[in-house]
């Protein structure tokens, strides 16, 4: 895919998203069997519901009909959603999205072996995510990690 199409397609979901108080965590874009899938998740820490997905998908398709070919020169389908609770967790925003709940994860250590834990996120900045559990409290280095998810519990 073309890199212009990606930023173009990424600047106007971010724009469209702020209006829902809402943020663009992640775009992709592919193949299926219909043509060309564009997908937008979706998220913020209050959460998100599915109004607002289907005015964000009903906004997105506006815009794009409107900008023609200038903006997407093929034809897609569209797809909103939340990330839910199978992501991984990859970044401090999406630890800052998940602050109080518990997440599973795997750093590498100084001598290349791993460790996997279960923690409650503390608090979430771009300087830092601050960890705890019943054994020690643990500032992230996401230099080190390896692999993070949500812990569900039923």
């Amino acid at each position: 895919m073309d890199r212009e199409v990606f930023n173009r397609i990424t600047k106007a979901g971010e724009e469209i998203i702020e209006k829902y108080n809402q943020e663009l965590i992640e775009v992709e874009i592919g193949n299926n069997r219909n043509g060309v899938i564009v997908k937008l998740c979706v998220g913020s820490k209050s959460g998100v519901d599915v109004q607002t997905l289907a005015n964000i998908t009903r906004d997105f398709n506006k815009m794009a009909e409107l900008k023609g070919e200038s903006f997407l020169p093929f034809d897609f389908q569209l797809e909103v959603s939340s990330p839910g609770l199978d992501r991984p967790l990859k970044n401090w925003k999406d630890f800052y999205r998940n602050e109080g709940r518990e997440v599973r994860i795997t750093i590498l250590n100084e001598d290349n072996t791993t460790k996997t834990d279960e923690y409650t996120i503390v608090s979430a900045s771009n300087d830092e995510v601050l960890l705890k559990n019943s054994k020690e409290e643990l500032k992230l280095n996401f230099d080190t990690l390896k692999k993070a998810k949500l812990v569900i519990k039923f």
